[in-house]
């Protein structure tokens, strides 16, 4: 992503990577995302990692 793209948090011509992650349980959908510019995305893997591993949604309510 090389512009902002609607996003209000995007600065424009900066380069953006994201990654977003679609979680469904029962009939709710939950939608995790990770977006940081292109300079510190090797740097930020490992901490995506964990945050993405450490989310566990209840089953079935």
């Amino acid at each position: 992503m090389k512009d902002s793209g609607g996003a209000a948090w995007a600065t424009a011509g900066v380069e953006y990577h994201e990654v977003q992650r679609f979680v469904a349980v029962g009939d709710t959908v939950m939608v995790l995302s990770w977006t940081t510019d292109s300079t510190q995305w090797s740097s930020q893997q490992g901490l995506m990692n964990r945050v993405f591993d450490s989310f566990h949604p209840r089953g079935g309510e």
